[in-house]
């Protein structure tokens, strides 16, 4: 394995389990106080967050995964992708952006005359933010949980074992970040998807306030560019340098804190939902 540029004398932080399943319960636990506290307060109903998780599986991750699809057929564009990590990570922010403002348009124009109460709009913007959460967090987390197991219980080389050179390397390149990626890293993910929570509230507000006609078209393309930069903020950081971590995830939590302030002191300020 060695002969492969696979290191088996490597240790794992001592705390990355901890701060794994931190971030992953700080998460879980953020949704789900959230549905209960709107769903008790303005009267949600829960119909709003399985309507949003259905449409993020559908304007978000597949409408994503099938546009890159259709841009990898282009010879040029496929190797840039492929071999440019930054690249990738930009178009995928770009479409999953697009994909998941669509999906705040629909939600907004079917809860016309069905779903207007605040607590209804909230749900709709928390469900996006749950699909979000689970494809871009959840999924993700669990599968390096997965490796972290693995590697304590029986080791590296234990794991490798049996595997064809091609699938050594793969492995090896995914679980990089394992051993290069301080702790705490896992456990800002996870405070980040939980102020994700916050944003997708606010923007899928704002496109319903859209679709009831009460603000210009303008602020769907405004809403678009907020997520775009929402996500590509904590995306795009060197897993190997702390101050990049850091600062990635400030101008992240920045965004996410401040946005939704601005829009319900500013835009939203008079909008009035039905029961309000």
């Amino acid at each position: 394995m060695e002969d492969l540029g696979i290191s088996l004398d490597r240790t794992l932080p001592g705390s990355i389990e901890t701060m794994m399943q931190a971030g992953l319960v700080l998460a879980l636990s953020a949704f789900i106080v959230m549905i209960i506290v709107v769903m008790r307060r303005w009267n949600g109903r829960f119909v709003n967050v399985v309507a949003g998780i259905f449409t993020y599986s559908i304007f978000v991750y597949i409408f994503t995964v099938m546009c890159l699809s259709i841009l990898a057929l282009f010879p040029g564009i496929n190797e840039a992708i492929t071999y440019n990590t930054q690249t990738y990570t930009f178009l995928y922010c770009m479409f999953s952006a697009v994909g998941i403002t669509m999906a705040r348009a629909l939600l907004g124009k079917i809860s016309i005359g069905r779903y207007e109460r605040k607590g209804d709009v909230y749900l709709s913007g928390i469900g996006l933010a749950l699909g979000d959460g689970i494809v871009l967090f959840g999924l993700s987390m669990v599968a390096n949980m997965s490796y972290v197991s693995g590697i304590n219980s029986v080791g590296l080389s234990s794991m490798l074992e049996g595997m064809t050179e091609e699938q050594m390397i793969s492995i090896s390149t995914s679980i990089d970040m394992l051993y290069e990626a301080p702790e705490y890293m896992w456990l800002l993910m996870g405070i980040a998807a939980t102020l994700d929570i916050l944003l997708a509230v606010a923007l899928s507000s704002v496109v319903y306030a859209v679709m009831k006609g009460k603000l210009s078209n303008l602020w769907i393309c405004y809403a678009a560019i907020i997520q775009f930069f929402s996500y590509i903020s904590f995306q795009s950081f060197d897993y190997k340098s702390q101050t990049s971590i850091i600062v990635c995830f400030v101008i992240k939590a920045a965004i996410d804190i401040i946005a939704p302030l601005l829009i319900y002191k500013l835009v939203l300020k008079e909008f009035e939902y039905v029961n309000d």
